[in-house]
């Protein structure tokens, strides 16, 4: 059975994934997140750093040099001290549970950036079980991933650990059976450098193996159109972009939005 954060509402269309709600100077901000449901996105990209005092926020960095000019580390900083930062000068850096409760009728895609949002993770889950069917939790740590699956089994939707990633691209070169693995999508840049000279997921098997494997592939992160057309043609379920205009065009273009 698919997990819900895989349903989709018309079944031709491509799940157009904002990342970091389309970046720009306000990325991973409710007012960033608040422009692409304005345009339609449904699947929305971030990333998860925890405070002092454990509460998980949300930034794909874990200072807030680039985005705020402020040279600390959101670890060594408790949530009320950040609430003061503004990211781009005005807007300030969101809680993750914010973020759930602006937009209750989008997917999040998300990935933990460190250890110590695990266990916070798992707490949120335990006590609002209704967030399992609208998350995809994912991790380049593969010891992340495995403890929320071993939490929460198969009501959790996952992206594929990087380990599970190696192995679908090793039964992609070596053109063998693909592994049976835990996650209900792989999600991967177009060409994966770390088997050989790197896999291209629109000229290989790639898609076709992960279809066996029972995955979705999601794309990251793809901002010309020439190739969100290729990848689409290709067969690729998802693609995560900053250029939101450009996605949305294309996918009405081709009858996939």
């Amino acid at each position: 059975m698919e997990h819900p954060f895989l349903e989709l509402e018309r079944p031709a269309t491509v799940r157009a994934i904002a990342h970091r709600g389309g970046g720009g100077p306000v990325e991973n901000t409710l007012a960033a997140f608040a422009q692409a449901v304005a345009l339609g996105y449904r699947h929305l990209e971030t990333d998860l750093h925890v405070t002092r005092d454990g509460a998980l926020v949300v930034s794909h960095d874990p200072t807030l040099a680039r985005v705020a000019g402020d040279p600390r580390t959101i670890a060594d900083l408790t949530r009320a001290e950040l609430a003061a930062v503004r990211v781009g000068d005005r807007e300030p850096v969101p809680s993750f549970v914010e973020l759930v409760d602006a937009f209750p009728d989008a997917r999040l895609t998300v990935d933990l950036k460190t250890d110590a949002a695990v266990a916070p993770m798992i707490d949120l889950l335990e006590h609002r079980p209704e967030l399992l069917e609208r998350l995809c939790l994912g991790s380049f740590s593969t010891a992340r991933v495995t403890a929320l699956r071993r939490q929460f089994g198969e009501r959790l939707m996952t992206a594929a650990t990087p380990r599970e990633i190696v192995r679908l691209l090793v039964a992609v070169r070596s053109r063998r059976r693909p592994p049976r693995i835990a996650a209900g999508c792989v999600a991967v840049p177009e060409r994966y450098p770390d088997v050989g000279r790197g896999v291209a997921v629109a000229d290989t098997r790639l898609l076709e193996v992960a279809a066996e494997a029972g995955v979705a592939v999601h794309v990251w992160t793809v901002n010309d159109p020439a190739r969100m057309a290729a990848l689409v043609a290709a067969g690729a379920a998802g693609i995560v972009t900053d250029e939101l205009d450009a996605l949305r065009a294309t996918l009405v273009g081709l009858g996939r939005w």
